[in-house]
């Protein structure tokens, strides 16, 4: 599509100079505003490609980046454990949810101001305090 755009604005300029050599001063307007338009929506649809994929790639290394995110600790995962290695890891979290709970290991969701998902992070350690269960939310108070 961005082609096209881009063709017709040559094809249009063709117009205009040839208006021009031919002094036919009716038409050259036409095909010098014709010419600017098709050349303007292009350019329009240059950016606004080239901004949605730099977004979508930039979306994804910033997922695979927080996806890496594991914290290893020696001992039971319990309360204070996730809270501390989330602190470290990503510092501007306001908010953790448990995500999923194994026998040695708990996979959180990180949150940020309104809600907005940060990434989530992986605690693997010798064990997990029984008193952690899906679904719960942490509150960090920084």
């Amino acid at each position: 599509m961005i082609k096209l755009f881009f063709g017709l604005t040559a094809l249009f300029f063709f117009f205009f100079i040839c208006c021009c050599a031919v002094q036919s001063y009716d038409s050259i307007a036409l095909w010098f505003v014709l010419s600017l338009l098709s050349l303007i929506i292009a350019v329009i649809m240059t950016i606004y490609r080239a901004t949605k994929a730099t977004v979508k790639f930039a979306g994804e290394v910033v997922d695979f980046a927080y996806d890496l995110v594991v914290a290893v600790v020696a001992g039971v995962i319990d309360l204070f454990t996730i809270k501390d290695q989330v602190r470290q890891k990503v510092p501007s979290a306001l908010k953790i949810k448990i995500m999923e709970k194994k026998k040695s290991a708990v996979r959180v969701g990180i949150f940020g101001e309104q809600d907005k998902p940060i990434c989530p992070m992986d605690i693997e350690g010798d064990g997990v305090q029984d008193n952690l269960y899906v679904g719960q939310t942490i509150y960090l108070n920084n």
